[in-house]
């Protein structure tokens, strides 16, 4: 199995606390970092520039980052995660 690779990320423009990554197999994933948010690097996030990816992390300018699979197990520990994780009309 080839390990899966970040696309893209951005903010989204309606939760400062919320990323969008998209997956190079179409997936695209809503993360709500508030869970992160009582560490000083993640409380930051929401007054940075826009996020960055490497394709295997999501990173800001002040340090912070996530890998996939961190991404990954965020995702499977918020509420309903199958509505979060939307096949990208693939």
């Amino acid at each position: 199995m080839s390990k899966r690779k970040i696309l893209s990320a951005q903010a989204n423009d309606g939760n400062p606390n919320e990323i969008i990554v998209e997956l190079d197999n179409g997936a695209t994933i809503l993360l709500d970092l508030g869970p992160k948010t009582g560490v000083p690097l993640f409380a930051e996030i929401p007054g940075l520039c826009l996020p960055c990816t490497d394709g295997e992390r999501v990173y800001w300018v002040n340090g912070a980052s996530l890998h996939l699979d961190e991404i990954m197990e965020m995702l499977t520990e918020q509420t309903d995660p199958e509505i979060k994780l939307k096949n990208g009309g693939k």
